[in-house]
């Protein structure tokens, strides 16, 4: 077992005891960390290394200083779809 199998994920998030919806994956291989966190039910920031686009991730970001407002507009978001 392994990514992207979202088995692979699930496994994970029940050994530090979360649901998918709390988890924000941060990965920079779209189709081993994005889609997988994407197909597990969890949220996915992928830190884009090369080209290529993504309608899967929540965020996308090139560099990691732009990981902490990246994951403030993903929890934000989360926020608003808990109130909804």
């Amino acid at each position: 077992m392994s990514k992207p199998d979202p088995t692979f994920f699930h496994a994970a998030f029940a050994q530090v005891g979360v649901t998918p919806e709390e988890v924000i994956h941060i990965g920079d291989c779209h189709h081993n960390d994005v889609d997988g966190a994407a197909a597990a039910g969890a949220k996915a920031i992928w830190l884009k290394t090369g080209g290529g686009a993504s309608d899967i991730a929540s965020e996308v970001v090139s560099q990691l200083s732009e990981l902490p407002a990246a994951v403030a507009r993903v929890l934000g978001s989360k926020d608003r779809d808990e109130q909804h």
